[in-house]
């Protein structure tokens, strides 16, 4: 009876680690799902940013046809590189604005083309 008891007892140790092993594994997976899901979240809110940036550049040369009065061909924010290449073909201003990492200037995060119509001839001056 005794031997009975006993093959009763390891037979559930073995369940039991067995369940427990499942269970280590379930959790891993879970884990490995959140810290996935916590670097898609900050990519998105980088490339968010990033866009934003891009797009507030984009409105400006609309606006003026300059960026902060100036005619700078690329500037340093915290945390991006900001590109601007001009053209100006028949009185049409065209800007592409590239955006890419501060410490990563050749990988880019995001590119707009801005085209602003020039009326008057001399108007612009910075024509690269």
């Amino acid at each position: 009876m005794n031997q009975r008891n006993q093959s009763k007892s390891q037979l559930f140790m073995m369940e039991f680690l067995i369940v427990l092993l499942l269970f280590a594994v379930c959790s891993a997976i879970c884990i490995s799902a959140f810290v996935r899901a916590d670097h898609i979240s900050r990519d998105s809110v980088q490339l968010n940013r990033a866009l934003t940036l891009a797009q507030s550049v984009a409105e400006e040369i609309k606006a003026t046809g300059l960026v902060n009065g100036e005619v700078p061909t690329y500037f340093f924010n915290d945390d991006f590189y900001v590109r601007i290449d001009r053209v100006v073909e028949d009185q049409i201003l065209i800007a592409d604005i590239t955006v890419s990492r501060k410490d990563d200037a050749n990988n880019r995060i995001c590119q707009i083309q801005v085209k602003k119509y020039l009326p008057e001839e001399g108007r612009y001056e910075g024509n690269d």
